[in-house]
């Protein structure tokens, strides 16, 4: 479920009561966030306006999704064709995906960089781990960050260092790197 806690009014606001609902976030120019729901008849990506206190279903079969720049378009995890998922750059305004070329594996995790240039994806390799990859949007190279395990990748603001998650015996915990996948260190313990 998902709530939203408003820190100036000292409220919580619960906005969604589906217990398959996962990975809000909020757009960076205003009182809009987007979530997916993973599994049943309404899955897909999903829009909360604040303002509105409404929600409505914005991107059919799609998950994980993070706010491009200009906050008209959403960097998403495609499901559309079937089983395959793939990365796109959904269009508010225009209602339409683009799909980026082919990363193969399931992907569990997305994020635009701070400028906006690079995304961050966590998918399924060949071996037992999840694992960060960056895909460079200028040229499209796609370059794997972790080996050993990595799940839920984000930017710092600056986009000088990358925070995620790595399951270690049943634990989660957080870890840093660079931007190139260099200086990797675990932050809790």
């Amino acid at each position: 479920q998902i709530f939203v806690s408003d820190l100036a009014r000292d409220t919580v606001k619960h906005i969604e009561s589906i217990e398959r609902s996962h990975a809000p976030r909020w757009s960076p120019c205003g009182e809009r966030l987007i979530y997916f729901i993973r599994l049943g008849d309404g899955r897909g990506l999903y829009s909360y306006y604040w303002n509105t206190n409404s929600s409505y279903l914005t991107v059919p079969y799609a998950t994980y999704g993070s706010w491009m720049l200009n906050c008209d378009s959403i960097a998403i995890i495609d499901y559309s064709d079937g089983d395959s998922s793939d990365l796109s750059i959904y269009s508010l305004r225009a209602e339409s995906r683009s799909r980026l070329p082919k990363i193969d594996r399931h992907k569990r995790g997305i994020a635009v960089s701070p400028n906006g240039k690079s995304i961050l994806i966590a998918r399924d390799g060949y071996g037992a781990y999840t694992n960060v990859w960056r895909t460079d949007l200028d040229s499209l190279d796609n370059a794997q960050l972790t080996t050993e395990g990595g799940n839920n990748p984000d930017w710092s603001p600056d986009g000088q260092w990358i925070v995620f998650t790595k399951v270690d015996k049943d634990n989660g915990y957080l870890w840093l790197m660079r931007q190139d996948g260099s200086e990797k260190h675990q932050i809790t313990f």
